[in-house]
């Protein structure tokens, strides 16, 4: 319970709705400030997601030109010009190819 000048309030809500408190253009006034404030903090937290996935993008670029030895900047060209023909590139281990290069081989096809 908060006592201003004579009224005294239990709730946020009470306050909010005395309309010897807040005018209808003072809410009004309030809410646009508000949502100026929500999305300042959206923005910020959406600036810092972009931040951490660049980041995370760079060492997985970094990760995948030391294991080809493929220079960072042609696998960077690489993956751009899949991305523009809307592709995708699967980073898949040798011995699996290799297992799949086989069993192809192997099949026999009947008529």
């Amino acid at each position: 319970m908060v006592k201003i000048g004579n009224t005294e309030y239990t709730t946020f809500d009470d306050l909010w709705n005395d309309p010897t408190m807040f005018t209808e253009e003072d809410k009004e006034q309030i809410n646009i400030e508000i949502a100026r404030m929500d999305k300042r903090i959206k923005a910020r937290e959406l600036k810092k997601k972009l931040i951490e996935a660049n980041k995370i993008k760079e060492l997985v670029q970094k990760e995948l030109s030391n294991y080809s030895e493929v220079n960072s900047l042609k696998l960077l060209r690489l993956l751009n010009y899949t991305r523009m023909l809307g592709y995708t590139l699967e980073v898949v281990p040798a011995d699996e190819i290799l297992k799949k290069r086989l069993t192809k081989k192997k099949m026999k096809i009947t008529i």
